[in-house]
């Protein structure tokens, strides 16, 4: 018996628009670029009906052209035909409500920063920053600080400023004006880490935090790069009032003592770590705990088994999962299904305009958990 008759799903009918989606989607399974024309002969001819069509019978026809376009976006992105990408995202806004927009100009950025036009990008950022909000500001700063634009960084955090000070002669919740306020004081700590500039970084950071309960509650964003900087004392500073979040706290203190060469302190905290009592209800740090075992060595396949069954239990898995999964394996020397779910997890990241490769800083981890050999057989799916 097949799986749609034991999951009592049947099967889409032949010839059906849902049936269409669904071989496009197969065709994607395994990177065929035949979905491609079926994507957008979907777009094409549900497009061309009237919204009130497409909204009847709970939205049916509204749900497949909206998956249809979603899909031949990542998947254009992820065969790195950009332009082609672009220009759904064109067509794709000529169906959407003007509250949906915004949110597709910046996704379009970020195509233009994956491949490579980072001029094109910061034009386009820039000039939706200037009517748009604060956090186009903040992403103009990243993708700047990102790709060594350090002038363009500057200017990003002159026009927040500015900004700020629009905002603040027009918010009268003074609740509100402090949120933009550690929002600005977040955009200088960055840059004035991204110069070198530790005490200065961490004096707007300080600022932020009494702005923002957010950013005292949650300093781990910050912290983070404040490790990836090499500056450990600072960096375990802030991760030791990360108070609200012990597991978490715990994995990057044991991190950052590691790469103080203290051994044996990192791995008394990440036995703390995998020794929490985790909550009946709630979110879990999949990140920190499964991180933590790794490096205690996961003899026992703890934290390569909970990896694997997120996965199983979520088909969309976040393209993390499958960077966790490719660790484990790795550490068990497994290289060829390492590279195989680290190649996933690529993709994943790669379709959604994320960047073409890991980010450098979970290489960075991976080299500290693997050793160099190791590593280097899997640094293709990393930024160097």
């Amino acid at each position: 018996m097949s799986d749609t008759h034991r999951s009592g799903v049947l099967p889409p009918i032949k010839g059906s628009w849902e049936d269409q989606l669904f071989q496009a989607q197969q065709l994607v399974s395994q990177q065929n670029d035949s979905a491609i024309p079926i994507f957008q002969k979907l777009l094409d001819r549900l497009g061309l009906l009237p919204a009130a069509q497409r909204a009847a019978a709970n939205g049916r026809l509204e749900q497949i052209l909206r998956r249809a376009a979603i899909d031949l976006i990542y998947f254009l992105t992820y065969r790195e035909r950009y332009d082609e990408a672009l220009a759904t995202i064109t067509q794709v806004k000529t169906f959407l409500e003007e509250n949906e927009l915004a949110q597709w100009d910046r996704h379009a950025i970020y195509i233009l920063v994956q491949a490579g036009q980072i001029d094109s990008a910061l034009e386009r950022l820039r000039a939706l920053a200037a009517t748009g909000v604060l956090d186009d500001w903040g992403d103009m700063l990243f993708i700047a600080l990102d790709h060594n634009r350090l002038e363009d960084a500057v200017d990003a955090v002159r026009q927040a400023d500015a900004m700020l000070n629009k905002l603040l002669n027009q918010e009268q919740d003074p609740e509100v004006a402090n949120v933009y306020r550690g929002y600005v004081a977040i955009l200088k700590s960055r840059l004035a880490l991204a110069q070198g500039n530790i005490q200065e970084s961490m004096a707007w950071f300080e600022h932020a935090a009494a702005m923002d309960k957010r950013h005292r509650n949650h300093p781990q964003p910050f912290y983070t790069q404040v490790l990836d900087k090499g500056y450990y004392d600072e960096a375990l500073t802030l991760i030791r009032r990360d108070s609200q979040n012990p597991m978490r706290a715990g994995f990057w203190a044991g991190l950052a003592l590691k790469r103080q060469g203290d051994a044996a302190a990192a791995e008394r905290q990440w036995f703390k770590v995998i020794q929490t009592k985790l909550p009946e209800q709630g979110d879990v740090d999949l990140l920190e705990l499964v991180l933590a075992h790794y490096f205690l060595g996961d003899k026992k396949g703890v934290g390569l088994g909970m990896t694997l069954n997120t996965i199983q239990e979520e088909p969309e898995a976040f393209w993390g999962l499958y960077f966790l999964a490719g660790l484990g394996w790795a550490l068990r020397g497994d290289m060829t299904t390492a590279r195989s779910d680290l190649r996933l997890a690529v993709m994943r990241h790669k379709s959604m305009a994320q960047g073409a490769r890991l980010e450098r800083h979970w290489g960075r981890i991976a080299a500290d958990l693997l050793g160099p050999e190791t590593y280097a057989a899997l640094a293709e799916f990393f930024e160097q």
